[in-house]
Protein backbone atom coordinates (compact mmCIF):
# COMPACT_ATOMS: atom_id res chain seq x y z
CA UNK A 1 0.00 0.00 0.00
CA UNK A 2 1.82 3.32 -1.03
CA UNK A 3 1.68 5.94 1.40
CA UNK A 4 0.64 10.10 0.08
CA UNK A 5 2.09 12.71 1.17
CA UNK A 6 -0.24 15.49 1.76
CA UNK A 7 2.37 17.84 -0.56
CA UNK A 8 1.89 15.30 -3.27
CA UNK A 9 -2.31 16.45 -3.59
CA UNK A 10 -3.53 18.58 -6.53
CA UNK A 11 -4.64 21.97 -6.44
CA UNK A 12 -8.70 21.79 -6.02
CA UNK A 13 -9.91 21.89 -9.42
CA UNK A 14 -11.65 25.43 -8.78
CA UNK A 15 -8.63 27.17 -7.50
CA UNK A 16 -7.05 26.11 -10.72
CA UNK A 17 -9.71 27.38 -13.18
CA UNK A 18 -9.64 30.82 -10.77
CA UNK A 19 -5.52 31.04 -11.29
CA UNK A 20 -5.96 29.95 -14.94
CA UNK A 21 -8.51 32.68 -15.72
CA UNK A 22 -6.68 35.47 -13.77
CA UNK A 23 -3.79 34.90 -16.05
CA UNK A 24 -5.67 34.77 -19.05
CA UNK A 25 -7.32 37.80 -18.49
CA UNK A 26 -3.72 39.68 -17.01
CA UNK A 27 -2.27 38.33 -20.61
CA UNK A 28 -5.34 39.70 -22.36
CA UNK A 29 -4.86 43.65 -20.77
CA UNK A 30 -1.39 43.19 -21.64
CA UNK A 31 -2.37 42.53 -25.09
CA UNK A 32 -5.11 45.29 -24.72
CA UNK A 33 -2.26 47.78 -24.15
CA UNK A 34 0.02 46.74 -26.59
CA UNK A 35 -2.52 47.11 -29.57
CA UNK A 36 -3.00 50.93 -28.04
CA UNK A 37 0.37 51.31 -27.72
CA UNK A 38 0.82 50.38 -31.68
CA UNK A 39 -1.41 52.95 -32.35
CA UNK A 40 0.17 55.96 -30.46
CA UNK A 41 3.57 55.10 -31.55
CA UNK A 42 4.95 55.41 -35.11
CA UNK A 43 7.70 53.28 -37.04
CA UNK A 44 9.19 50.24 -35.59
CA UNK A 45 7.77 50.14 -32.50
CA UNK A 46 4.43 50.67 -34.02
CA UNK A 47 5.11 46.87 -35.57
CA UNK A 48 6.73 45.41 -32.90
CA UNK A 49 3.50 46.57 -30.56
CA UNK A 50 1.31 45.14 -33.06
CA UNK A 51 2.95 41.83 -33.57
CA UNK A 52 2.99 41.36 -30.12
CA UNK A 53 -0.70 42.25 -29.70
CA UNK A 54 -0.80 39.53 -32.61
CA UNK A 55 1.43 36.76 -30.86
CA UNK A 56 0.03 37.17 -26.93
CA UNK A 57 -3.50 35.60 -27.30
CA UNK A 58 -1.73 32.61 -28.83
CA UNK A 59 0.57 32.30 -25.93
CA UNK A 60 -2.18 33.12 -23.25
CA UNK A 61 -4.43 30.79 -24.87
CA UNK A 62 -1.91 28.17 -24.81
CA UNK A 63 -1.17 28.89 -20.99
CA UNK A 64 -4.51 29.00 -19.62
CA UNK A 65 -5.29 25.40 -21.57
CA UNK A 66 -2.28 24.06 -19.90
CA UNK A 67 -3.90 23.33 -17.15
CA UNK A 68 -3.10 20.88 -14.13
CA UNK A 69 0.52 18.93 -14.79
CA UNK A 70 0.27 15.91 -14.33
CA UNK A 71 3.19 14.43 -12.23
CA UNK A 72 5.03 11.75 -13.86
CA UNK A 73 6.15 9.34 -10.80
CA UNK A 74 7.82 6.36 -11.81
CA UNK A 75 7.04 2.73 -10.34
CA UNK A 76 10.01 1.53 -8.32
CA UNK A 77 11.36 -1.42 -10.01
CA UNK A 78 10.25 -4.99 -8.89
CA UNK A 79 12.82 -6.25 -6.61
CA UNK A 80 11.60 -10.07 -6.47
CA UNK A 81 11.14 -12.31 -9.05
CA UNK A 82 7.83 -14.71 -8.73
CA UNK A 83 8.22 -18.27 -8.35
CA UNK A 84 8.08 -19.64 -11.84
CA UNK A 85 5.39 -22.70 -11.77
CA UNK A 86 6.05 -26.18 -11.65
CA UNK A 87 5.48 -27.85 -15.64
CA UNK A 88 2.67 -29.89 -15.33
CA UNK A 89 3.32 -33.82 -16.11
CA UNK A 90 1.85 -34.95 -19.67
CA UNK A 91 -0.09 -37.87 -20.12
CA UNK A 92 2.84 -39.54 -22.41
CA UNK A 93 5.26 -38.93 -19.64
CA UNK A 94 3.16 -41.80 -17.26
CA UNK A 95 3.11 -45.51 -18.19
CA UNK A 96 0.08 -46.63 -18.59
CA UNK A 97 -0.77 -49.95 -16.70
Amino acid sequence: MAVHRISDAPRPLAEDVSARSRNYMISMGVRTVLFILALVFTGWLRWAFFIGSLILPYIAVMLANEGKTRRSESLPPITQVPPALPAEKSSSDESTI
